[in-house]
Order: structure tokens, then C-alpha cells, then sequence
């Protein structure tokens, strides 16, 4: 897992699994503006806050939560769920286009 966030002092502190990492860094080096910029509000709130609603739109039964995303004319979804290990961190498994959508 990486870590990948801007900032610090946040009450969560965000991990990153390879492939959501990864599509992070493709769409920060992308010409996507406004899905950046509201993937990265939605990642604030996550790191602010976990447990608010916002944060917690859906939930899965293997434990992931959605965070739907809108930007640019796209549909992505944040996956992420508490580290089990750390309460005070999250990780993001996902970052993409709804999957199987």
C-alpha cells in the first residue's frame, strides 16, 4: 500500500492499495479538472471524517463503503474501508469508473 494524500494534520490518514494509487496518479497527470478536483473534496471529507455520512453513501458486504464521484462528464466511484489494524487510517481500494458499469 501507498500513501498518497496532500496536506496533513487530518484526523484520518488515508493508505492506498496499488491500483487505486495508481489511477490517482493517472488522473492527477489527466485533463480532467473537475473529476480531480471533486475526487479530491470527497478524499478530504474521507480524511476529515470517516464515519460521516457523506463518507459512507453505500456500503458492501465484504465491508467496502462508495463514495460516488462526478466530474467532467464521469461516473467514478471511491472504494475504501477502516484499516483493521489502525483506526485512525483508511484505505482506498478502488478509484475508477463504477465497476461494472
Amino acid at each position: 500500500m501507498g500513501f498518497h494524500t496532500e496536506g496533513g494534520g487530518s484526523e484520518s490518514r488515508i493508505l492506498w492499495g496499488e491500483l487505486a494509487n495508481e489511477a490517482m496518479t493517472d488522473l492527477e497527470e489527466s485533463t480532467r479538472p473537475q473529476l480531480l478536483a471533486e475526487v479530491r473534496r470527497m478524499l478530504g471529507l474521507l480524511e476529515d471524517d470517516p464515519t460521516q455520512a457523506e463518507a459512507r453513501r453505500r456500503r458492501f458486504q465484504n465491508g467496502l463503503w462508495a463514495i460516488p464521484v462526478r466530474g467532467d462528464g464521469e461516473d467514478w466511484v471511491i472504494l475504501w474501508e477502516p484499516n483493521a489494524e489502525n483506526p485512525d487510517e483508511v484505505v482506498v481500494r478502488y478509484l475508477g469508473p463504477p465497476p461494472g458499469g
